[in-house]
């Protein structure tokens, strides 16, 4: 498939279905406004292409660590989730530096994160955090 935008944004789904891998051209997916209570499966780092990634106004609970490895990902709005734990793992032999090496925008903002993300500052890229409307008390040391 050709196709390099898909805008699901509004509608019921409550799982990223597996068939996306077929859309390896694909940079821009939004899936905001759904009912997704899952986080995405393996299948996801197949969109190797994929720069742009909008799954707020879902019901996330954890960190989707597939994304993790997605190099090419720049934008990523996890906002209006239910995410409690943002454990930017590292995975596997992955350095700190190749976990989102390109990200520049990371929207968490209203969901119930309690521990501000301190590794979050190794993201070099990283250009803009939004971490409003949590429930962070205090910013430890790293």
């Amino acid at each position: 498939s050709h196709l390099e935008e898909l805008n699901l944004t509004g509608n019921a789904l409550t799982f990223i279905p597996q068939e996306f891998t077929k859309l390896t051209k694909l940079t821009t997916l939004k899936l905001a406004r759904n009912d997704i209570t899952t986080q995405p499966g393996a299948f996801i780092l197949n969109l190797t292409n994929l720069e742009y990634l909008d799954l707020r106004f879902n019901d996330i609970k954890s960190w989707p660590s597939n994304l993790n490895k997605m190099n090419s990902l720049r934008y990523l709005d996890l906002g209006y989730n239910e995410l409690r734990d943002v454990s930017f793992g590292i995975i596997g032999n992955l350095k700190s530096s190749e976990v989102f090496p390109n990200l520049t925008y990371l929207d968490l903002s209203s969901n119930y994160i309690s521990s501000f993300p301190t590794r979050i500052f190794r993201y070099v890229n990283l250009k803009s955090l939004l971490l409003n409307n949590n429930a962070i008390k205090n910013i430890p040391r790293e």
